[in-house]
């Protein structure tokens, strides 16, 4: 059982969780809004979206980003609020080769993406503008 687990071994399966997390949903996400507004996509609601986005004026340019991520992430952490409240187990194979629940070595896994060591910071390829790092619970100065 997880309990029989190593401080460093349970740290481990935290943070191999939170780089899929990342990687997987937060980033695909915000991925998906810069392939839409840069015109990667083809299909006719995308190119249309891409059209609107183009005449925007740099300041409105810049209001949508920051609300996307936002959004992005609003859901995000809803989606592990709804894993936390609702009990969900989070299945992962340890070093050791037994099935653990990642989500019950966590004491709540929204505290773990925010802050200068969080998820966010340590692993998503979109970090927040500057001014929204208050936000996000990260430190004023970036740590690159």
């Amino acid at each position: 059982m997880e309990l029989n687990m190593k401080n460093e071994e349970k740290q481990a399966l935290l943070e191999r969780l939170g780089r899929l997390l990342i990687n997987d949903i937060r980033d695909s996400a915000l991925s998906h809004f810069t392939d839409l507004m840069s015109g990667k996509m083809n299909d006719a609601t995308s190119k249309s979206l891409c059209a609107e986005y183009c005449k925007l004026d740099k300041a409105s340019v810049r209001t949508l980003e920051r609300l996307m991520m936002m959004m992005a992430d609003a859901c995000f952490v809803r989606c592990l609020i709804f894993f936390d409240e609702n009990e969900i187990s989070i299945p992962m194979v340890a070093p050791s080769g037994e099935s653990i629940d990642v989500r019950r070595l966590s004491g709540g896994l929204v505290g773990e993406i925010y802050s200068d060591n969080g998820w966010i910071a340590k692993y998503s390829r979109f970090q927040p503008p500057q001014d929204m790092r208050e936000w996000y619970g990260l430190s004023k100065a970036r740590n690159t």
